[in-house]
């Protein structure tokens, strides 16, 4: 995949190279991954609203996968970030999908999949705001595919 877009939280343009800001670490190993996962899919179609540093709680209604995942890492995380930044966000997920849509079926056929589809954009949602490295985000997406059990499938 290619270098996915540098989105700037906090709008300065000064191409931030660190992580954003958060509140709670992210987990150390797969099997953490995999209940937050699993907790985060269970919660994709009411996505908690998400605390926001202009003091307006961020809700997505009737959200898609893709819009879950990136409010539920951001709220797992406790990024205290502005709207707008929550808006980029999804924003820079929705570009990652559209050049992988393009780079052949593979995509598609995960995507048919509810929650290898999350499983995606919440752990991309981490790549890009620094915190997880695609090495390890590859690796908890193999043990997701091998592990699809534990998913309750309930996605409303």
């Amino acid at each position: 995949m290619a270098e996915h877009p540098i989105f700037d939280p906090d709008g300065d343009e000064e191409g931030d190279d660190g992580p954003w800001p958060i509140r709670n670490p992210p987990p150390g190993a797969i099997d953490g991954w995999m209940a937050e996962l699993v907790a985060g899919f269970a919660q994709s179609a009411h996505p908690p609203a998400l605390e926001t540093e202009d003091e307006e709680a961020f809700a997505v209604q009737d959200a898609g996968l893709l819009e879950a995942g990136v409010v539920i890492c951001l709220h797992q995380r406790g990024a205290l970030l502005p709207s707008d930044a929550v808006v980029g966000l999804i924003a820079v997920i929705g570009e990652m999908v559209d050049e992988l849509t393009a780079m052949g079926p593979e995509w598609e056929r995960l995507s048919q999949v509810p929650p290898l589809a999350f499983t995606v954009y919440y752990l991309w949602s981490h790549i890009v705001i620094g915190h997880l490295a695609e090495e390890e985000a590859m690796e908890v997406v193999n043990a997701a595919t091998h592990r699809l059990e534990e998913f309750d499938g309930d996605e409303e």
